[in-house]
């Protein structure tokens, strides 16, 4: 255990910020989508993003903070708000049965915007 939280540690700040960076891309397709078809049709995106993001913070915080480790009911007060979560994780995947060939973007672009939602969350 103490191996894996110091390489967490160690490359704790490197993967937040690709996951940061990861986050801001989808969130701009997101918004140029929206202002190039004038439609929200993929908002909903937002939410399941940060519903499956939950789980990746959660173990997060668990590696990282130790007094959370040292307190049982907190340890698994945190764990059980973390399995309560995961489920939505992989679940992002699933958007893509939104694809909509009928849509006012070019589909390879609602694809690119849908397939680059679940890469912050998994």
């Amino acid at each position: 255990m103490a191996i894996i939280v110091k390489y967490c540690h160690a490359t704790g700040a490197r993967f937040l910020l690709i996951m940061a960076a990861s986050i801001v891309f989808s969130l701009a397709m997101l918004a140029v989508r929206m202002v190039h078809t004038g439609s929200t049709v993929y908002v909903f995106l937002v939410w399941n993003l940060l519903l499956a993001a939950l789980p990746l913070c959660l173990s997060t915080l668990l590696l990282s903070v130790r007094s959370l480790r040292r307190s049982n009911l907190t340890f698994a007060g945190t764990l059980g708000l973390w399995l309560l979560f995961f489920p939505n994780a992989p679940y992002i995947v699933t958007d893509l049965i939104h694809l909509n060939r009928r849509s006012m973007a070019p589909i390879w672009f609602d694809l690119i915007l849908i397939a680059s939602f679940p890469g912050p969350a998994c």
